[in-house]
């Protein structure tokens, strides 16, 4: 059963959400899994900004250029340029790992905005 993009950006670690994220989960959630189903940037940013809004990728066709080898350009009908998601990003989606390049992202914890965990409460007083 085909799973929609947002219970497939749901499996995505939040410190692993980046652009190249965004359009491989896209494609293969548009099922541009070989040459004869490629999809055009215009669908991706389509469905992009349908689910992510204002979180989209600001330059689609930036971030698809920049996702190999999750990612490859595929020549269609008159020289139009297409887009498929490799089996190396299947591969990726499958196993819930972060693609190459996302792996070498720092990942250090970010302190959060809250109390620290020494501090003393004052309403006790």
């Amino acid at each position: 059963m085909a799973q929609s993009f947002s219970e497939l950006w749901a499996l995505v670690p939040k410190n692993k959400r980046t652009s190249k994220a965004k359009v491989v989960v896209a494609l293969f959630v548009l099922g541009a899994i070989d040459a004869p189903t490629a999809r055009a940037t215009k669908d991706v940013t389509d469905l992009l900004t349908l689910h992510l809004k204002g979180r989209a990728p600001l330059n689609p066709s930036h971030s698809l250029t920049t996702a190999a080898p999750e990612v490859e350009p595929v020549l269609g009908q008159g020289d139009e340029k297409l887009w498929r998601i490799t089996p190396t990003g299947v591969t990726w989606l499958a196993s819930g790992a972060p693609p190459r390049s996302c792996s070498s992202m720092d990942t250090t914890p970010r302190r959060s905005a809250g109390r620290r965990s020494g501090s003393i409460s004052r309403s006790d007083e």
